[in-house]
């Protein structure tokens, strides 16, 4: 996950596009979302999909966002944990924020492992001898948390071989092959080593891993954001160059990022640049039309490998890829002492999106996430791309994945408790352990609820193109526009 400079490769070009989101999926009959020269109506089924359960459910979990007395917490408590453990257990979930709660596991300074669930602690390993602690914890995390992470035949390998750093991913269902959201990393969030990048951006994962496309931003310094755009099967180092790919965004900015494959399979749509003019609240499927500020954009060519089987996803619409999906990622990428990725996370201190000096809250805000397909109007020279997506995650939602662990890499959900509608990630690699398994807390308020459902129109006319604005973040190169 480290960046390189990007390649050099020609420029396939087009003129500036919008993006919309569209509702559907909800309704048993609704109109088609697709271009302006598209109507029409279809039958859509709303699919009711569940990701694979964990081996242990997680009681505690169902009392995130709930005020609780003294007397509730204990009901959260095995009937078999009693006397000085089971005071211990309801301490330590007292002090939990209320949207962080979960069923935990504790080693005391004597080895013993307590938890309010003792039917973890089948899951729990500890070696004795001279390993460092932070192995220690990575031993627990592996064969304890980061075994439920959500996986099915369209997500993306967990993790990839190298790893190449920490992540957390929120993975879509098969189907899905594009994705839209705003994110803000604040500003003193972030501390990083030499040759490690703080990255934010979808992820296309192709027919049984085969390929993958990232589209988003990265930062060595936690305060300019450098748009990108990589392939697994692009020539040479995998980078391609974006239009304007020098314009920058900064920590503090509300960034739209737009990324998948087109409808037809043979390219990808990229676009990245600062939408802090927009409240995201009030875009969200409401066929607003998003000009970004400076963006940087691309119809790039889309993996020649790994992209097949087009037909319909989940909520009736058009794709490109039925055993494709796309994640939305927060990573933390670390190179080696040979420059390559690194083979496992290294606990050498570095945090990306935390606060108070990596022991704080998760900060990097990712706002009115979608995922989706682009319409058949999204295509080289359009001027309006539209995503087909819902105003409901879950018709949509696979599960997360964080790696090591969720100990490190982190998403707060908001209160329908699933991703990726609105989340605060965090990842922080600590020296050392914490005995009590917390390197960070989680982040407060500030999460919106689901918006109504829009009123579907059986047509949309094409949202007339904006005057695009002079770049105004030097250097500002001048980029010649093909045919």
């Amino acid at each position: 996950m480290r960046r390189y400079p990007l390649s050099k490769i020609a420029l396939i070009t087009g003129t500036l596009v919008l993006v919309v989101a569209c509702s559907s999926g909800r309704q048993s009959s609704l109109p088609t979302v697709g271009g302006p020269n598209q109507s029409g109506t279809e039958s859509i089924t709303r699919y009711s999909v569940a990701g694979p359960q964990p081996l242990v459910p997680d009681n505690f979990a169902a009392a995130q966002a709930k005020t609780l007395t003294d007397a509730q917490i204990d009901t959260y408590i095995d009937p078999s944990v009693t006397g000085a453990n089971r005071t211990l257990a309801h301490t330590l979930m007292r002090l939990m924020p209320p949207n962080l709660r979960g069923d935990f596991i504790y080693m005391s300074s004597s080895g013993q492992l307590i938890s309010n669930n003792p039917a973890l602690l089948q899951y729990a390993t500890v070696t004795r001898g001279t390993m460092a602690s932070a192995s220690l914890q990575q031993s627990m995390a592996a064969s304890s948390t980061h075994r439920m992470d959500y996986v099915s035949s369209c997500s993306p390998p967990d993790p990839p071989n190298p790893s190449g750093g920490a992540y957390v991913r929120q993975v879509s269902i098969c189907g899905f092959t594009g994705g839209w959201a705003f994110v803000n990393i604040p500003c003193y969030s972030t501390s990083l080593q030499p040759g490690e990048d703080g990255l934010a951006y979808f992820e296309v994962t192709g027919v049984n891993g085969a390929s993958e496309v990232e589209g988003g931003v990265f930062t060595p310094d936690g305060s300019t954001l450098d748009p990108y755009l990589r392939s697994s099967t692009y020539g040479g180092n995998g980078y391609e160059s974006l239009i304007n790919a020098s314009n920058r965004e900064y920590c503090g900015e509300n960034v739209f990022i737009a990324h998948g494959l087109t409808q037809s399979g043979a390219f990808t749509y990229t676009m990245i640049g600062d939408a802090s003019q927009y409240d995201p609240q009030s875009v969200w499927v409401n066929e607003t039309a998003i000009t970004p500020s400076d963006p940087s954009w691309l119809f790039g060519p889309a993996p020649t490998v790994g992209i097949s089987g087009p037909g319909t996803d989940p909520l009736g619409n058009q794709t490109p890829c039925e055993q494709c999906s796309v994640s939305q990622v927060t990573a933390l990428g670390q190179t080696g002492p040979d420059g390559g990725p690194v083979a496992t996370p290294d606990p050498d201190g570095s945090y990306f999106g935390v606060s108070a000096n990596g022991i704080g809250n998760n900060d990097i805000n990712w706002l009115q996430v979608a995922f989706g397909n682009w319409a058949s109007n999204c295509v080289s020279g359009t001027s309006l791309c539209t995503l087909d997506t819902s105003n409901d995650p879950g018709l949509y939602y696979g599960g997360a994945q964080n790696y090591p662990s969720s100990l490190y890499a982190q998403s707060n959900y908001g209160p329908t408790g699933y991703g990726p509608y609105e989340t605060y990630d965090g990842i922080a690699l600590p020296v050392g352990w914490n005995s009590d398994g917390i390197t960070q807390r989680a982040a407060s308020g500030g999460f919106a609820p689901l918006p109504p459902a829009p009123t579907p129109t059986p047509t949309r006319a094409p949202t007339p193109i904006p005057s695009i604005k002079p770049c105004t973040k030097p250097p500002c190169p001048q980029v010649g526009m093909g045919p």
